[in-house]
């Protein structure tokens, strides 16, 4: 026999689940809305972080921009004086470039070579004598830069260098006391002649031990035609530390900066030491880089995401090289896996609510229906009484 339910057993069951029904509908919207937020907020995070980077990234360009191009006005001035001093020797007096032996002094002073022992030191005596003048700039410059520029110099296509060292003496001096280097096979040399144009070389050791250095050179024309290129060597060592010293996130050190050349070689990094004399290739199968170093290389400016990290990059031009630095993944995920928890947090925090709403829902519909249904009840007891005859009750 089909079990029969009372009246407030019904109305209890129908009043619960449209509770429970409502209550579900309404904790599925929120939580679809709320996974929605959390969806859009990490690609809102992950967008700013990668922005933040980037401008970090856009600020050490700018500071290496303005820190190389301190050091290319100052080549720009003294090819510019060298080609004033040739259009107008009356204006300057010639300076004489004495022999100097092993036992020079450690100050700086000019010092003269030869690229070759056939070279007429007579026929150039006039030029050289007179280029000297330039060390009427080369000296306060020296004076205030010495621990970063190693030396000044220019090389002449008609044979002859004039230096300007501290480190002079330690250079080979021949047996009739001049010293002989051949700065016309330099790659400094031939790099601005074929350029035309003010050009920085890649980081090289310095040729006297001094660490690593890099060299701004520039040509210079008397009448239109190539007359050599004066040319400066920079110590790395502080200007790499100033452009590669990144701090994306101050609780990670995975994260780096490293310059790139024209040719994909990683020519400043925190793993090059002044004694470093091989460079890693990001063209290189073996550089973790590879996958993406055609794309660095040629768009120059973007953000690449390799396996499990990020490599930001722009350019800075003066050089013709390339800021990149290297993110793990974590460091941009790291806001985002906040974000989760909170998400998380909010998602038990109302499952909990709502079961809470159920269970007082439960307990009200529970005393409300009683209310309703004892009357109704009391009222069909009555009406079975009296059915019974007892017309007195």
């Amino acid at each position: 026999m089909k079990k029969k339910y009372s009246i407030s057993t019904k109305l209890r069951v129908v009043v619960i689940l449209i509770t429970m029904i409502s209550i579900l509908v309404a904790g599925i919207v929120a939580l679809r809305f709320i996974f929605r937020i959390k969806q859009r907020s990490e690609t809102a995070v992950i967008s700013g972080m990668k922005n933040n980077v980037s401008m970090l990234v856009g600020e050490k360009v700018t500071e290496a921009e303005t820190s190389l191009e301190y050091y290319s006005n100052f080549m720009d001035m003294s090819a510019s004086l060298i080609e004033i001093i040739h259009n107008n020797p009356k204006d300057y007096v010639k300076k004489n470039i004495p022999l100097r032996g092993v036992d020079a002094p450690d100050e700086y002073f000019l010092q003269r070579s030869y690229a070759t022992k056939d070279i007429d030191k007579v026929a150039v005596a006039d030029e050289m004598s007179y280029i000297a003048n330039v060390d009427s700039i080369w000296q306060p410059m020296m004076d205030k830069n010495g621990n970063t520029i190693a030396t000044t110099y220019v090389g002449t296509e008609s044979g002859f260098m004039i230096s300007y060292d501290r480190n002079a003496s330690l250079a080979e001096y021949s047996d009739d006391g001049e010293v002989y280097f051949n700065h016309r096979e330099r790659g400094w040399y031939n790099k601005a002649k074929e350029k035309g144009k003010l050009i920085f070389t890649d980081l090289a050791q310095d040729f006297f031990g001094r660490g690593l250095s890099l060299t701004c050179a520039k040509p210079f024309y008397y009448d239109g035609k190539f007359a050599g290129v004066v040319a400066m060597d920079i110590l790395i060592e502080d200007l790499q530390k100033s452009i590669i010293d990144i701090d994306v996130e101050k609780d990670y050190t995975s994260d780096y900066a490293f310059l790139v050349n024209e040719d994909g070689d990683i020519i400043a990094s925190p793993f090059i030491s002044k004694d470093t004399t091989e460079f890693e290739n990001i063209k290189s199968t073996k550089s973790v880089f590879y996958s993406a170093s055609n794309k660095i290389l040629n768009e120059k400016k973007g953000i690449e995401h390799i396996d499990n990290f990020y490599c930001i990059y722009s350019p800075i031009e003066i050089a013709n090289w390339i800021l990149c630095v290297f993110v793990p993944e974590e460091i941009i995920m790291d806001p985002v896996k906040n974000l989760d928890k909170t998400i998380r947090m909010v998602v038990n925090a109302f499952s909990i609510l709502m079961i809470l709403i159920g269970a007082i829902s439960f307990v009200i519909i529970r005393i409300i229906s009683k209310r309703i249904t004892d009357p109704i009840l009391a009222l069909k007891n009555d009406v079975d009484i009296i059915s019974q005859g007892n017309l007195d009750y």
